[in-house]
C-alpha cells in the first residue's frame, strides 16, 4: 500500500487535459502535510531490511548521467536494469517490485518512472497513461521546493522533454495582451535570460555578467509590477495564467537566495501548477516554468547554475540518521514529533540530566539494552553517540565536576586537521577540565582524531571522537541533537577560534538564568554560531529537534539566521519561512561581543583582560590560517616560564627577537590590528 500521505488519490487532482485554466479550482488545490525529516533521498531506505532496491545505487547510476556543464547536455535515459521498478505498477499488484518502489521511494521512483514515460513517448512512440498518472499523484503530493532540492534531478528532466509536448491551440501565448504588463515583451525577455542561463557553460547564478544580471532585474520588475495592487494580481493571472506562473517561479528562485520569508506566497503557487496543472500541459506552455525550476533545483547542488564552496551545501541524503535515530533512545513507535514523541523525549531528558555520572553511564547502557530488545541493533552511527555521551560522564566523574558539558568542535576535511593536536594541547595547558568532543569530517578529520584520541599524552585522554558517514556541517547539529537528548551540555566553538582563557566560568555564570547563549555578531543585531552555549533539558532538547526538522526540510535557509528567529532574540527585519507554529520557548540570550566572544573582522573594544575567545570568522582561509598558528605558537612559546599567554599580550609594550616573548608580541600586533570604534547603533541583519 501506497504511504498514507500518497492516500489522497487521484481523485483529487485537478487536471485538465485541454481549454482555459479553472483558476478558482485551481487556486482551491492544496498539497497534503508531510511528517518531518522525511528521508525525500531515500539514503537511508536500505538501512532497514526488506529494501526493493538499493537507492543509492540507483542514484549513483542516476547521477553518471549527468553533464557537470548543463542539463541540456546531460544523458537522460532511461537505464533498462531499473524496468522492473517502473513497469506492470498497477494498484492491483501491490506485491510487485514496482509498487513497492514507489511505496519505499516515491521521489527515486518517480524518476524513473520519468525517464520511463519519456523514452516511450520519443522513442517507442508509446503513451503510457498509468504512468502517467503515477508520476502526478507523486507531483501533487510533494511541495515544490523539495521535488526541486532532492538529489533526484525532477526538475531538470522535465524542462529536458519539455519540447516533446506540442503547444496546442488552446494554451494562450499572450503575446499580443498589453494588460498590467506587456506579456509579449515579458516573455521574450524571460526567454532570453533563460536562453542565457542554459548556454552559458560558464554562468553561476546570481550573475556572471552584465547582461544576465539586467535581464534578472527586468524579469523580476514585472512581478513587482503585478504584486504592487492586489487587484493586479487576479487580472494577470486571468490575462495570462502560465506567464503569472513563469513570474512566480522566477520569485520563488530568488526568494530562497535570500529573503525567504518571502518565498512561501510563490511556494504555494508553484505547488499549485506542479500539483493541479498535468506536468504535460505545463510543458506545452510557451513560458520555461520548468527551466526555472531546474535552475532552483540546482541551488542546494551546484552542480550547474549556482557557484558556492559544497561545504556550505546541504542535501537531504547529508544527514545520516533516520527520524527515528535522531534521538538515540526514544522508541521509535511514534512518530517524530508527534505528541507521543515530544512527552517522551521531554521525560527522559529530564530524568537523565538529574543523574549522577555513574547513575547515568549505568542508565543509558539498560535503556540501550531495551531498545536494542525492542526494535534490532543499533546502526553504528547511532551507538557511537550513546558511547561519546557515556565517555562525557566518565570524564566529568573523573574531574570532579558536577554537570556533564562536552566542549564541542567539527573538524572539517584534513586541511586543519594538524590544528586539533594544538587545540588539545592549548585546553589542556587552560586546565579546561570538561572533554573535548570533536565532530570529525571525513577520512583524514577522523584519522587525526582517533590518532590524538588514543594517545599517551595527558592531553589524548580528554578527547572525544564522533565520525558521521557524509562530508556535511549539519553534523553540527545531529550531534549536538543527539547530545542534548541524551542530557549533556554543550558549549559549541568553531574550529577558527582561539581561547586566551578557559571562558566555562564565566560562560556558564552569564548562563545563570538561560537556556541557551549565542555569540553575536559585534555590529549587528543577529547571533553568530562560532560559539554557542545550550543547557541540556526536556525543553531545550525538544527546542532543538524543531530546528533540526526545520533545517533539514528546508535546505534554502541558513542555519545562523534560523537559529536567531528560533531564539525569538529581537531583530530589526531577519524572517525566515514556514516557522513551526508551535515552537517551544526557551530562554536564549547572547554573549558580551565586544571584549569577551568577539569576530575579528567587526572589531574589538580592545580590552585584552576581559577577551575570551577571539574568533576570525570572515577571514580569508590563509590568513586566518597564518594567524591561529601565530596565536598557537606565542601559548606554546610561553609554556616553559608558566606564563598564560591572556596575560603576556595584555602586559607586553614589545619583545626582544628570537625570544619566547616575541611570539606573544606578534599574537598581540594580530590582535590590536582588530580594534575598532564601534558604534552603539547595530545593523540590521538579513
Amino acid at each position: 500500500m501506497l504511504r498514507p500521505w500518497l492516500l489522497c488519490g487521484l481523485a483529487s487532482i485537478w487536471t485538465t487535459a485541454t481549454g482555459e485554466i479553472d483558476i478558482d479550482e485551481f487556486k482551491s488545490f492544496e498539497k497534503p502535510d508531510l511528517p518531518a525529516f522525511l528521508d525525500y533521498d531515500c539514503d537511508l531506505v536500505g538501512t532497514k531490511p526488506g529494501a526493493v532496491v538499493d537507492w543509492n545505487s540507483v542514484y549513483q547510476r542516476v547521477e553518471s548521467s549527468f553533464s557537470r556543464l548543463s542539463p541540456l547536455k546531460s544523458n537522460f535515459s532511461f537505464p533498462e536494469e531499473f524496468k522492473y521498478l517502473v513497469a506492470d505498477s498497477g494498484p492491483h499488484r501491490s506485491g510487485n517490485p514496482s509498487r513497492r518502489a514507489l511505496e519505499e521511494c516515491p521521489l527515486g521512483a518517480m524518476y524513473l518512472r520519468l525517464l520511463y514515460y519519456y523514452q516511450g513517448l520519443t522513442i517507442h512512440n508509446l503513451w503510457h497513461e498509468e504512468i502517467e498518472e503515477e508520476i502526478q499523484l507523486v507531483l501533487a503530493t510533494y511541495p515544490t521546493y523539495a521535488l526541486a532540492l532532492t538529489r533526484w534531478p525532477i526538475f531538470p528532466v522535465l524542462a529536458h522533454f519539455s519540447h516533446v509536448h506540442h503547444i496546442p491551440l488552446e494554451v494562450v501565448l499572450c503575446d499580443n495582451v498589453k494588460g498590467v504588463v506587456d506579456w509579449g515583451q515579458c516573455r521574450k525577455d524571460g526567454m532570453r535570460w533563460i536562453d542565457l542561463v542554459y548556454t552559458d557553460e560558464e554562468s553561476k547564478l546570481p550573475g556572471h555578467d552584465e547582461t544576465m544580471v539586467e535581464l534578472q532585474v527586468v524579469v523580476s520588475q514585472y512581478l513587482y509590477t503585478i504584486l504592487r495592487w492586489k487587484e493586479n494580481q487576479l487580472k494577470a493571472s486571468e490575462e495570462c495564467p502560465f506567464g503569472f506562473f513563469f513570474l512566480a517561479a522566477t520569485q520563488l528562485v530568488a526568494a530562497a537566495g535570500k529573503s525567504t520569508q518571502h518565498l512561501p506566497p510563490f511556494g504555494k503557487i508553484m505547488d499549485q501548477v506542479v500539483g493541479a496543472l498535468q506536468f504535460g500541459k505545463v510543458s506545452s506552455s510557451p513560458w520555461p516554468v520548468w527551466h526555472v525550476l531546474a535552475i532552483f533545483a540546482d541551488f542546494n547542488k551546484a552542480n550547474w547554475y549556482w557557484g558556492g564552496d559544497r561545504k556550505y551545501l546541504r542535501g537531504y541524503s547529508d544527514w545520516n540518521l533516520r527520524s527515528d535515530e535522531l534521538s538515540p533512545l526514544l522508541s521509535p513507535r511514534n512518530a517524530f514529533l508527534s505528541a507521543g514523541w515530544k512527552a517522551e523525549a521531554v521525560e527522559k531528558v529530564d530524568s537523565l540530566v538529574h543523574l549522577g555520572h555513574t547513575k547515568f553511564v549505568e542508565a543509558l547502557s539498560a535503556r540501550s539494552r531495551i531498545h536494542e530488545d525492542g526494535w534490532g541493533p543499533m546502526r553504528p552511527i547511532v551507538r557511537s553517540l550513546v558511547d561519546a555521551a557515556q565517555a562525557v560522564a566518565a570524564l566529568s566523574e573523573r574531574q570532579g565536576l558536577k554537570r556533564r558539558l562536552a566542549y564541542v568542535v567539527l573538524l572539517y576535511g584534513g586541511n586543519w586537521a594538524y590544528l586539533l593536536e594544538r587545540l588539545a594541547r592549548h585546553l589542556f595547558h587552560l586546565k579546561v577540565l570538561h572533554p573535548l568532543l570533536v565532530i570529525a569530517i571525513g577520512e583524514d578529520a577522523a584519522n587525526t582524531c582517533r590518532e590524538l584520541m588514543s594517545g599517551e599524552s595527558m592531553h589524548s585522554t580528554h578527547v572525544i571522537c564522533w565520525m558521521p558517514d557524509t562530508m556535511s556541517q549539519v553534523h553540527r547539529f545531529t550531534c549536538i541533537h543527539g547530545l542534548l537528548h541524551l542530557g549533556i551540555d554543550v558549549l559549541y566553538t568553531d574550529m577558527d577560534t582561539f581561547w586566551l582563557r578557559d571562558p566555562t566560568s564565566r560562560i556558564l555564570a552569564s548562563a545563570e538564568g538561560w537556556d541557551a547563549l549565542f555569540a553575536r555578531h559585534g555590529d549587528a543585531d543577529c547571533v553568530n554560531i562560532g560559539v554557542f552555549y545550550l543547557r541540556a533539558s526536556g525543553r531545550t532538547a525538544l527546542w532543538m529537534s524543531q530546528f533540526i526538522a526545520w533545517y533539514h526540510d528546508h535546505p534554502f535557509e541558513i542555519d545562523q539566521r534560523g537559529l536567531h528567529v528560533f531564539l525569538g532574540l529581537p531583530t530589526q527585519r531577519m524572517k525566515v519561512a514556514f516557522l513551526p507554529e508551535d515552537l517551544v520557548q526557551i530562554r536564549g540570550s547572547v554573549l558580551e561581543d565586544r571584549n569577551e566572544v568577539v569576530i575579528g573582522d567587526i572589531g574589538w573594544a580592545g580590552l585584552l583582560p576581559r577577551m575570551l575567545i577571539f574568533h576570525w570568522c570572515h577571514r580569508p582561509i590563509e590568513l586566518k590560517e597564518k594567524e591561529i598558528n601565530i596565536a598557537y605558537d606565542a601559548h606554546e612559546a610561553l609554556l616553559d616560564h608558566n606564563l598564560p599567554v591572556s596575560l603576556a599580550v595584555s602586559v607586553m609594550a614589545g619583545a626582544m627577537p628570537r625570544t619566547p616573548w616575541a611570539y606573544a608580541f606578534k599574537f598581540r600586533v594580530v590582535l590590536d590590528q582588530y580594534i575598532k570604534k564601534l558604534s552603539d547603533e547595530r545593523e540590521a541583519c538579513w
